[in-house]
């Protein structure tokens, strides 16, 4: 169930940052065996089109676009969402077959949602398409961190035992029973700048009314200022 409520430049909040939120809904996570240590993870994750380059590009891009400076904890719970979220959206849009096909796909100002729209930025004023998250980066990818490019390898290996994750607050990952709910996150700290510049002057400023917004959806994890909902 979308929210379709409309921002002060028109577009609907839901998709102006985090994604839109969505209730009563699942995603296929699957039990491992053990990671490359021989140590069992507590759950890996079935990422939308597998462990393929499109897939390691679209995350290495969101996360070099989103929050290329913070922690391996807010960047495992920004995979997480992203692969939620494109889980839902191929339920209803079959063009959704993977990470990427989701993080190039975009709602115009007719409301409708658009594919195949490559990399660019979450919300474009030239356009007024918006994006479930940014993935500018990959207009200059040889400019994204290598620490990024192996770090989205290794979530699509299940490689990263997301307890041992911690934030550079003391942040700890929450527990695996929530990781299938979280759909949507907001930078909460900065907010206000942040869609300034992408938007300008005219945009909603007030992150409170942005949740509001999306219904109050409740917060599942807090880490260096990136609020993440269910």
């Amino acid at each position: 169930m979308k929210r379709h409520t409309k921002s002060s430049f028109g577009w609907p909040l839901a998709t102006v940052l985090g994604g839109l939120v969505v209730v009563g809904t699942t995603t296929v996570f699957m039990l491992a065996s053990s990671g490359p240590s021989g140590a069992p993870w507590p759950r890996s994750i079935d990422w939308l089109g597998g462990d393929t380059a499109d897939n390691r590009d679209a995350l290495r891009f969101m996360l070099a676009s989103e929050n290329p400076r913070s922690s391996t904890l807010v960047w495992a719970l920004q995979a997480i969402a992203a692969n939620n979220w494109a889980r839902l959206l191929a339920r209803k849009h079959p063009q959704v077959r993977s990470l990427r096909d989701m993080l190039q796909s975009g709602v115009g100002p007719s409301k409708r949602r658009l594919f195949d729209l490559g990399w660019g930025p979450q919300a474009s004023r030239a356009t007024g398409i918006t994006r479930w998250a940014s993935t500018s980066a990959g207009l200059h990818p040889q400019q994204v961190s290598p620490v990024l490019t192996g770090f989205a390898r290794q979530l699509l290996a299940n490689e990263v035992d997301f307890t041992a994750l911690r934030g550079r607050r003391g942040e700890l990952m929450p527990p695996p029973s929530e990781w299938p709910r979280i759909h949507s996150f907001l930078q909460y700290e900065g907010f206000a700048q942040i869609v300034r510049a992408q938007v300008g002057p005219s945009a909603e400023s007030n992150p409170e009314h942005v949740i509001a917004a999306w219904g109050h959806p409740r917060r599942i994890a807090a880490v260096e200022g990136v609020y993440f909902y269910g």
